[in-house]
This record gives structure tokens, C-alpha cells and sequence, in this order.
């Protein structure tokens, strides 16, 4: 059996990289793709415009092809109907995002089966230690208290969350470690200078460091974001992550790409949610400093993405659903 791989993205790429270690996948480059060389092709699920169209380009040249043609979701929503691409087989995270798919696609659905996203199994593995180093420094330095902002492409969106935030964190004295999204064109051209200005020493710009050097040198206490997957990342450090999600900002947004207004892993209680201007502080106070809600969230988060590697079984769901096919 041999398995061509193709993601645009950095998400759908991730899950790539791991399934590209079992010797009957490879990852292809669209340019170069010779369909008869596989048994079947993967695709991923980018969200990005370059991304959406080489990636529906390809799903229609393999379908084209009577090649089986099986997609992994990276993030819940991320699937969109593409005409003549439909695949054979959709792999998504969690029981919710088949619901999630029905209640978008209808009787446009593919088959669908459950396997909790392998993009995240290096951390499954590795992010242990971590987590109990984090755990001292928080302990034995409680002055200091970090707060992670993980940024969206859409710079007016993190402005104004920003804006609400920060006055009620200069207020509380807490510091904000901010990381801009790659795709954020506002951060390269200067647009959050005057929130540093505002924030002072209270403002740290991260956007270079990776997340694993970015929690080593400052033990952040929380994530804060709209719906970045580096919060998800984080969660598995035992970082706690808040999603602001106003109706005219983070919620609208997140529909019109997902197809829901709040991610389905906070809904499980596995990160909390702000939807009120005025409930900043509250909020903030509970993401923060509550015991009892940083330990559920963690509880939660480790119910819904699980710490067992899913590489595995996903190749083997992947290889079982080719066999059947031929």
C-alpha cells in the first residue's frame, strides 16, 4: 500500500508529519503528484484561501482519478463541501463534529469515523515533564503572573478584544505575554505599538519564540485567545485557556469559518468562554486564580483530546478502510 499525503497549512501539515514516519505514506507536493503511484491520497483541511483552493484542486484530481480519497479534519468545522471532491472517507476528532458535519451538510455527508486529532501527539508524549515543572513555578513565584495571548489573522479582532482586556489587566497587574498570529499583516506593520504603549512593562511580545520556549521562559498561568489552536497546544503543558468570544467580534467570526459560536471542547467545560464586555474581570479572576476552574479545565481537556497517541490508529483505521475497498 502506498499513501500520498497532501496539506497546505501548518495545522493539516502537523498531522501529516505524523503520519509520514509509517513507510507506506508520503507526503506529496501538488506539482508533482502522479496519482497512479498511489493507492490513495489524504488531505487536509485548510482554512486559508491559498490553502482552500490547492487543497479542493487536489481532492477533485484524485475523485477525477478513481483514486480513494480520505481527509482528516485538524480542527472541528474545518471540512467544507467541495464539488466533485467528495471524499470516501472524513476522519474527525470527536462524535460532536459528525453531528456538527449533519447538521451543516446534510445528506452531502461522506462517511465519517472518530479518532482524537494526531496532530497533537508529540505533545501527548512529551508534554508530561513539562507540565509538573510548570506546576513548581507557579508555586514558588506567585508575584509574577503571566497571561499568553495567542492572536488570530484578523488584526482589527484582536484590537479590540485587546482593548476591553487590557485596562482590566493593568488594573490586576498582570502581565501579557502577546504572540501574534503568522498570518496577522497588522502585526507586521506596527498596528499593536499602542497597546504595548498602554500596557508598559506589562507587555511582552513572544510572536517569535515558539509556544514550548515561550512557557519555559515566562510559566504563563493562562492562554487567552478567539479560537487559536495554540490554546489547545497549551492545554497540554496543563496551561488553563479562556476563548473570548463577543456576538460582533469572536463569536461572528467563528461561525462564518466553523460553523458554530463557541469551540466544542468548551463546551465540555475543557476551556471557559467570555461572551459579555462587562464580565472581563470576573472571567479573568476565574482563568487566573481559581483553583477549582483551572483544575476542571484541565480535567475536561483531558477528557476530550486524551493523552494517548492516536498516530496509530488512525493508519490502522486509514489501512482497514483501504483493504475493504479493494
Amino acid at each position: 500500500m502506498r499513501v500520498g499525503l497532501y496539506a497546505v497549512d501548518a495545522g493539516p501539515r502537523s498531522v501529516m508529519q505524523m503520519l509520514v514516519r509509517h513507510e507506506c505514506f508520503e507526503i506529496v507536493q501538488s506539482e508533482n503528484l502522479n496519482i497512479n503511484d498511489f493507492d490513495a491520497v489524504v488531505v487536509g483541511t485548510s482554512c486559508s484561501k491559498k490553502g482552500k483552493l490547492l487543497e479542493s484542486r487536489i481532492r477533485q484530481y484524485v475523485i477525477k482519478s478513481e483514486i480513494p480519497l480520505v481527509i482528516i479534519e485538524d480542527y472541528p468545522g474545518n471540512y467544507k463541501l467541495v464539488s466533485d471532491g467528495h471524499p470516501h472517507l472524513l476522519i474527525v476528532e470527536h462524535q460532536y463534529c459528525i453531528k456538527l458535519q449533519h447538521e451543516k451538510l446534510g445528506d452531502n455527508c461522506p462517511s465519517m469515523i472518530v479518532v482524537s486529532n494526531p496532530r497533537y501527539d508529540e505533545l501527548r508524549t512529551k508534554s508530561s515533564l513539562d507540565k509538573e515543572s510548570l506546576k513548581k513555578k507557579w508555586q514558588h513565584d506567585k508575584e509574577h503572573q503571566y497571561l499568553l495571548w495567542a492572536g488570530q489573522p484578523e488584526t482589527d479582532d484582536g484590537l479590540k478584544v485587546l482593548n476591553v482586556i487590557m485596562p482590566v489587566l493593568k488594573d490586576m497587574n498582570v502581565r501579557l505575554i502577546f504572540k501574534a498570529h503568522p498570518s496577522d499583516l497588522g502585526y507586521k506593520s506596527g498596528a499593536y505599538l499602542s497597546a504595548a504603549a498602554y500596557l508598559g512593562r506589562l507587555w511582552k511580545d513572544v510572536t517569535r519564540l515558539d509556544l514550548k520556549t515561550c512557557i519555559d521562559a515566562y510559566a504563563p498561568n493562562a492562554i487567552l485567545t478567539q479560537y487559536s489552536s495554540l490554546a489547545i497546544e497549551a492545554g497540554f503543558y496543563g496551561i488553563p485557556s479562556g476563548n473570548v468570544l463577543f456576538p460582533d467580534i469572536g463569536a461572528k467570526r467563528i461561525m462564518a469559518d466553523k460553523g458554530y459560536t463557541v469551540p466544542p471542547w468548551c463546551l465540555s467545560g475543557a476551556g471557559i468562554v467570555l461572551q459579555k464586555k462587562e464580565d472581563v474581570r470576573e472571567f479573568l479572576h476565574r482563568l487566573m486564580y481559581d483553583e477549582n476552574t483551572r483544575r476542571r479545565i484541565n480535567n475536561k481537556f483531558n477528557n476530550w483530546f486524551g493523552r494517548k497517541p492516536t498516530t496509530e490508529k488512525i493508519v490502522s483505521e486509514i489501512s482497514s478502510f483501504l483493504n475493504n475497498k479493494t
